[in-house]
């Protein structure tokens, strides 16, 4: 394989985790939202409970991820570019 085509598979598979990773976070969020830990009469049309939901389903991804095998250096090197 060349450097191309390295590429594309690349983004090929981390397409693929992202699609996965956004049907866990839904399937988590209706999970959060009916279990009654969040505050709804305190919402107040905002973002502010959405972005501390997406906060905690990302936290969470991320742990997963993790668990599986990530690697610390590499992370630190790929966001540093982000």
């Amino acid at each position: 394989m060349n450097t191309k085509d390295k590429q594309q598979d690349i983004r090929k598979k981390t397409l693929e985790l992202i699609e996965n990773t956004k049907n866990t976070m839904t399937r988590n969020l209706d999970r959060v939202l009916a279990s009654g830990c969040i505050d709804t009469d305190s919402h107040d049309g905002n973002y502010k409970i959405p972005k501390d939901i997406v906060c905690a389903l990302l936290q969470n991804e991320a742990d997963q991820f993790y668990i599986k095998g990530c690697n610390d250096k590499d992370v630190d090197n790929i966001y540093k570019f982000i």
